[in-house]
């Protein structure tokens, strides 16, 4: 999952790329033979071991450190394939969105990879631990769902979390609120129900033979959160709904994560958002997430009867904004990277109560999701305390920019996340003869190496490294070759070539 970002100051290397060889192919990422602390330019490499066989000096200087993506703390298995892993993404709770890994327990949620679509479940992940997912057979799983006045809820529909290339698999109930459903066996299978005018009502079931799940539901709020603000820039402001510290057990059970699926609720062009289904008589805190306004706290609302009306008065829209476009190391664009915009340095990315989207909690911060094609525009804070630009995209290197430094093209580029301790295998300068090797990491260290045996390092962190390789042969003058701009997200591989003098 995301690492907390540092100040800007201490962080942040010159973002700007010079000119010089892509990356060469990834190695397999074996156990290093050497483990440096953090980068210390300047300090030369110790001298050739007294041994014979060319030698290989390395100078590493860091031009930009990398954040890397959250890290799933959940594994997924599939019992019929002798519990062969599956593929996920973690959707709420530890690992999702932007939020550190700090080790802490808590829940996820998921959604698993399986044939012809995805499958949510619930996982409790303990303390710097890990969690599994297991998913069995199919069983058929029966309930009734009642109305609030214990009649048959009709219309009624039941969810379990399964989503196919037609969208989500539901079932819903027959005259007399029953209904039979199937679904893959296991834990943490979430019982999602809905139905007209009633408060929608969610729960973790396990799943096995006999399974049973009832539902009884509550009358629903329907409540209307307007804009008190002139319209801009509404096909990005989002509203969200948490809890507050007075948590009524109806609302324990409402879906706060159906949130992180849908990104919110959306604003209509009166900037107008309805949400439909929360219980009556409850508190909940209401979040809206505007790219020209700084992030808010929540404003409490009190759903009493059958509609609510929240009006949420928006500051003053940022006098200046900030365009620009995410893309790949390819150009291609990132859609749905996330950019913030901090100021005073880099802002925390705390984690969201009840799975809710994490982005819900932000504070202080100006924050927008990328479109289809990678473009985004947000504000700017006034004042003259320095501001940082900070891009995450799942899969991807995260990266801290200074505002200052933005570039003219408004282009930011995300490194592929590889994957892997980051670190270079250096290549035998020459076949068939033992060498020696040296690098100016943790203050100077060296190596003797066996014939054809490469030297593999370890960096002090993912980022993007230039390397200065400086042979000496045997007999001969020495003579030195730069790899400038190399992306270590992952292992790396490094060459010299006595033979051609490069």
């Amino acid at each position: 999952m995301f690492l907390l970002l540092a100040a800007a100051g201490a962080a942040l290397a010159l973002w700007l790329l010079a000119a010089g060889e892509s990356p060469a192919p990834a190695v397999e990422p074996d156990e290093p033979s050497a483990v440096a602390a953090p980068v210390a330019p300047g300090v030369p490499a110790p001298a050739p071991a007294a041994v014979g066989g060319p030698h290989v000096a390395v100078a590493v200087a860091l031009r930009e450190a990398f954040a890397p993506p959250p890290s799933a703390r959940v594994q997924a298995v599939e019992a019929a394939a002798a519990d062969a892993p599956l593929p996920l993404r973690v959707v709420a709770g530890v690992g999702a969105g932007c939020d550190p890994d700090d080790g802490a327990a808590g829940g996820s949620l998921v959604a698993i990879a399986v044939a012809g679509g995805e499958l949510l479940r619930h996982a409790s992940v303990p303390a710097r631990g890990a969690a599994s997912v297991r998913l069995g057979g199919v069983r058929v799983v029966r309930g009734r769902v009642l109305g609030p006045d214990g009649a048959p809820a009709r219309g009624a529909s039941v969810w379990f979390g399964e989503t196919t290339s037609a969208g989500r698999r539901e079932f819903v109930v027959d005259d007399e609120g029953r209904y039979e459903a199937s679904t893959p066996a296991g834990d943490g299978v979430p019982f999602v129900v809905r139905a007209p005018g009633c408060a929608a009502h969610a729960r973790a079931i396990d799943v096995g033979d006999g399974a049973i799940a009832d539902a009884r539901l509550e009358p629903a709020c329907v409540l209307e959160v307007q804009l008190a603000a002139v319209a801009a820039q509404l096909d990005h402001v989002r509203v969200y709904v948490l809890p507050t510290a007075e948590l009524a057990a109806s609302l324990a059970n409402w879906p706060f994560h159906a949130q992180a699926l849908t990104g919110g609720y959306a604003v209509d062009g009166s900037g107008r958002a309805q949400i439909d289904d929360l219980p009556r008589d409850v508190e909940v805190g209401v979040v809206v997430a505007h790219p020209l306004v700084a992030r808010m706290a929540p404003q409490v609302v009190r759903t009493k009867g059958e509609r609510a009306r929240a009006v949420v008065a928006l500051p003053a829209y940022a006098a200046r904004t900030l365009a620009g476009v995410v893309v790949d190391a390819d150009g291609a664009p990132v859609a749905g990277a996330m950019v913030r915009l901090a100021s005073g340095g880099a802002a925390a990315w705390p984690r969201a109560p009840r799975l809710a989207p994490a982005e819900a909690t932000w504070r202080g911060v100006f924050a927008v999701t990328a479109d289809a094609v990678g473009a985004f525009v947000l504000g700017v804070p006034d004042g003259d305390a320095p501001a940082v630009v900070q891009v995450r995209a799942p899969g991807h290197a995260g990266r801290v920019v200074l505002l200052t430094e933005w570039p003219a093209t408004g282009r930011i580029a995300l490194p592929r996340w590889r994957g892997g301790e980051p670190g270079f295998a250096l290549a035998p300068p020459q076949a068939g003869v033992a060498w020696t090797a040296a690098a100016d990491l943790a203050g100077g260290i060296r190596a003797a190496l066996a014939a054809d045996e490469p030297w593999r390092v370890s960096l002090p962190q993912a980022g993007r490294y230039d390397f200065t390789l400086t042979t000496t042969p045997v007999d001969g003058p020495s003579h030195r070759c730069e790899r400038r701009d190399v992306v270590a997200t992952g292992p790396v591989e490094l060459a010299v070539d006595v033979a051609a003098g490069r």
